[in-house]
């Protein structure tokens, strides 16, 4: 659930000229075509990639109150998201080392 608002913020806060969440948006999409491009064999480019997806949702979260973000409905699939990349990047970088 992440993904898409995550996805849309990227492919339209491009297009928000002379702000910071244009900046952000550029890093995200950088994030996501390095960690669906074949140098996401590496565990440095998939942990830079990480945070590189991650920038844009802290950025709103130092933006925003944190009152507003205090639902299940932001912290289930956040908690989803870290969780899920961390079992990612741990399970490719057992694979990375079996291979060597």
């Amino acid at each position: 659930m992440v993904g898409y608002p995550l996805l849309f913020f990227s492919i339209f806060g491009i297009f928000s000229f002379w702000s910071l969440g244009q900046i952000f948006a550029i890093a995200s999409l950088i994030g996501l075509i390095l960690s669906l491009s074949g140098a996401s064999d590496r565990v440095e480019v998939l942990i830079l990639s990480f945070g590189l997806l991650l920038s844009p949702l802290l950025w709103g979260l130092m933006k925003t109150p944190l009152s507003n973000f205090n639902y299940p409905a932001f912290y289930l699939p956040f908690g989803i998201f870290v969780v899920s990349y961390f079992l990612f990047l741990f399970h490719s970088h057992s694979m990375i080392f079996e291979e060597e």
